[in-house]
């Protein structure tokens, strides 16, 4: 096989994740067009960029680590059914009142079970276990700073039990980033659909 990752920086920043389908991105993405206009001081995801990271797997990731862990995920994939996750409900990180990051949740125990399996992936191919537990989340918004929070804090409770549908899982796919003063840009560098093994875009 002919690694997809050829044509990459020797090192990137680097990451697995699944993305919701159209719907759940326009509704999800009419949510922040309404938050806005509350002029707080957030960078607000794109409604392109809009994912949940399975697994973050660093910022200087050399490209064979990838290479390798391609080619678990592709073994990985074969064995998990597709499905469907709840895409509902608004909260922040660590918490409303002081928030650094602004979310949507996106969950399913299934989703769970393939987090785990890009963890084993990540772990057989050389990364170090993650500290952290699983928090399944679309991340919406990062935080710079309070100023101005009040309107956009007593919006996102009012829609804590918000729901933005049902989204499809059926793939999951290994991402490079390049961050920039205008955001981050996102590269694939391999799709892997669920239960199709060998099939590869």
């Amino acid at each position: 096989m002919i690694s997809p990752l050829a044509e990459f920086p020797a090192r990137s920043r680097a990451f697995i994740a699944v993305r919701p389908d159209q719907e759940t991105t326009l509704a999800v993405a009419g949510f922040i067009e309404e938050l806005w206009p509350l002029k707080a001081d957030v960078s607000w995801v794109k409604p392109a960029n809009l994912h949940l990271t399975l697994r973050f797997l660093g910022d200087q990731v050399h490209a064979s680590r990838l290479a390798v862990l391609s080619e678990a995920l592709t073994e990985a994939a074969s064995r998990c059914a597709p499905f469907f996750a709840t895409v509902a409900g608004v909260g922040a990180f660590p918490q409303i009142s002081r928030p650094r990051v602004i979310w949507v949740k996106f969950e399913s125990p299934a989703l769970t079970q393939l987090a785990q399996q890009a963890e084993q992936c990540a772990v057989a191919a050389g990364f170090a276990p993650m500290a952290r537990a699983f928090a399944p989340h679309l991340t919406i918004g990062r935080v710079r700073s309070l100023r101005g929070f009040g309107p956009t804090a007593g919006a996102l409770v009012q829609a804590q039990a918000r729901e933005f549908g049902r989204s499809p899982v059926d793939a999951m796919t290994l991402y490079r980033s390049e961050l920039s003063a205008s955001g981050p840009t996102y590269h694939e560098v391999l799709t892997v659909k669920l239960g199709a093994a060998g099939r590869r875009r």
